[in-house]
């Protein structure tokens, strides 16, 4: 089965957002947060930008290589201007590491 690679458009461009190991080590080192702290915080109230940011950045810089994390923000700022709020950011991102398999998906991958 294929997997499904989410597409964000917060600024007029079509992103791919997708995650891989090495971008997740990025993302605990850019955040200071160990991934499943950066996870559980959205639930227990807590927004951290930064967590945010880095989680955005390692998700588009698999097929982006040349982004920075001001363009990151640039993204970002163009989400929340054009009307998401930072839960639809974060449920975009949750739902790429769902894909990439590292987040529950609720079914049973077998033995």
């Amino acid at each position: 089965m294929a997997m499904e690679i989410k597409v964000i458009n917060y600024d007029g461009k079509d992103r791919k957002l997708e995650f891989d190991i090495d971008g997740l080590i990025s993302a605990e080192a850019l955040s200071g947060k160990a991934f499943g702290e950066a996870m559980i915080d959205p639930f227990r109230g807590l927004m951290n930008i930064n967590t945010l940011r880095a989680y955005l950045w390692s998700g588009l810089h698999k097929n982006n290589a040349e982004l920075t994390m001001q363009e990151a923000s640039e993204v970002l700022n163009a989400g929340i201007k054009a009307g998401k709020s930072l839960r639809d950011i974060i449920n975009d991102i949750q739902y790429a590491l769902k894909q990439f398999g590292i987040l529950g998906t609720g079914e049973s991958k077998g033995n």
